[in-house]
C-alpha cells in the first residue's frame, strides 16, 4: 500500500500567530482519511499547503511524492478537491460552469455533459439551465463543486467540511456516494466537525488540537476501549474487592456497578480476572464508544 499524502513536523505562521505546530499524518491509497479538531484548530490552513494554495514555513508535505507548491501537471489531474467556499461561477449556470472546469482538464465536451448527467443523478441534483449560481442553495452548491471534481476521475479526492449546508438526506446521499467512490478504488482525505458523518465513512482519522497532531490511527485502533464495567452481586465488593488487582484502576463505583481500567499488557479478559480474584460478577462489559465520545474525551484528558 503506497503513501499517497505524507505530512511531517508541518509548521506554517500567518502574521505573528503560529497557525501550524509540527502537524504530521500519512494518507494511504484506498483509505478514507478523516482530520478533525475544533473550529480554529487549523485543518482549513493544512489543506491550503497540502494543495500549494499557500508555502508552509517548515516540516515536509508531499502528495504523490511531490511538493505541492511545485505539482507537476501530471500529479494535478490525480487530484479533486472542494474547498468549503466551493469556487464555481455565480455568474454562470451549472452546465457552463462543469464546461469551463472540465476544459481545464482537458476533457471533450461530450464526456463532460455525460459526466455531469451521471453525476448530478447519483446526487439527486436537478440542473436548470435557465438557472445561474446565484440563485443556488448552498447545499446545491457543494453538490455542485463535488461533481466538478469528481468529472475527471481522481485518485485522491480533498474534501474541507463537505456535509457543510447539506439537509440529512443530502447527507446521506453523499456518505452513500462517498462510500462508492471509495469502493470503486478512490482515496478520499476529508476536513469535517460532523463527527457522525466521519464514523460512517472513515478507516482513519487524524486528531488536531491547537496546530498540533493529537492522534493520527484507524478509526478502529482509537474506538478501541480499556475501559470495562462491572456489576457486582454484593455492592461491598465494588468498594474494596478491587484492591490491590494487578493491572485494574478503579474509576468511579456507584452501588452494584464498578467502571475500570485495565492495563492489557498484563490483563487479556478482565472477567477472568475478577473471578480468579473471587469476586461474584453479574455482568461484565466494555462500553461501546463513539467517535464523538473519543474527540470529547481526548480533548478533555488534554485540557485536563
Amino acid at each position: 500500500m503506497s503513501s499517497y499524502v505524507l505530512i511531517q513536523n508541518l509548521n506554517k505562521k500567518i502574521g505573528n500567530k503560529e497557525i501550524l505546530k509540527n502537524i504530521s499524518m500519512q494518507v494511504n491509497e484506498g483509505e478514507v482519511h478523516a482530520f478533525i479538531g475544533h473550529n480554529g484548530a487549523g485543518k482549513t490552513t493544512t489543506i491550503r499547503c497540502m494543495l500549494g494554495l499557500i508555502k508552509y514555513d517548515g516540516g515536509r508535505c508531499t502528495i504523490f511524492g511531490e511538493d505541492p507548491y511545485h505539482f507537476s501537471n501530471k500529479a494535478k489531474l490525480r487530484i479533486g478537491a472542494v474547498l468549503d467556499e466551493g469556487g464555481l461561477y455565480d455568474e454562470l449556470n451549472a452546465e457552463d460552469n462543469m464546461l469551463f472546469f472540465g476544459s481545464l482538464y482537458g476533457m471533450k465536451r461530450t464526456t463532460i455533459l455525460s459526466s455531469i448527467k451521471r453525476l448530478s443523478n447519483l446526487l439527486e441534483l436537478e440542473l436548470d439551465p435557465s438557472k445561474k449560481l446565484a440563485f443556488y442553495s448552498k447545499g446545491m452548491k457543494q453538490k455542485l463543486a463535488l461533481i466538478r471534481e469528481l468529472m475527471h476521475n481522481p485518485q485522491l479526492l480533498v474534501l474541507d467540511e463537505p456535509f457543510n449546508g447539506l439537509d440529512p438526506g443530502a447527507r446521506l446521499q453523499l456518505r452513500g456516494l462517498l462510500k462508492k467512490l471509495n469502493d470503486d478504488g478512490m482515496t478520499i482525505f476529508l476536513s469535517s466537525h460532523d463527527l457522525y458523518d466521519v464514523e460512517q465513512v472513515s478507516d482513519k482519522v487524524t486528531l488536531i488540537k491547537a496546530g498540533s497532531t493529537i492522534k493520527s490511527d484507524s478509526l478502529k485502533v482509537l474506538k478501541e476501549s480499556h475501559e470495562y464495567v462491572a456489576v457486582l452481586a454484593e455492592p461491598v465488593e465494588a468498594t474494596t474487592g478491587f484492591d490491590g488487582i494487578a493491572g485494574i484502576e478503579v474509576i468511579n463505583y456507584e452501588g452494584h456497578t464498578v467502571r475500570f481500567k485495565i492495563d492489557k499488557n498484563q490483563i487479556s479478559n478482565p472477567l477472568q480476572e475478577l473471578i480468579k480474584n473471587n469476586i461474584n460478577v453479574l455482568e461484565c462489559y466494555s462500553p461501546k464508544i463513539v467517535l464523538e465520545d473519543y474527540f470529547h474525551n481526548t480533548n478533555s484528558n488534554i485540557n485536563g
